[in-house]
């Protein structure tokens, strides 16, 4: 209980206001990429996945 009320106050403050806000419009912009252009589909491209692929360990 005491860690929710001491989390409640830290944002009341106008530092995290500002730092969330700044935060939320990060997220509205990956939000758009993924619902309009698939971003999530297209993480890894040709040689980049290739050589992810090939140092994972294991393989």
């Amino acid at each position: 209980m005491k860690l929710c009320k001491r989390a409640r106050r830290r944002q009341s403050t106008d530092e995290w206001q500002q730092r969330y806000a700044h935060r939320a419009g990060i997220e509205g912009t990956i939000a758009q990429g993924v619902k309009g252009f698939g971003l999530r589909r297209s993480r890894y491209r040709s040689m980049m996945r290739r050589r992810f692929v090939l140092s994972a360990p294991g393989r």
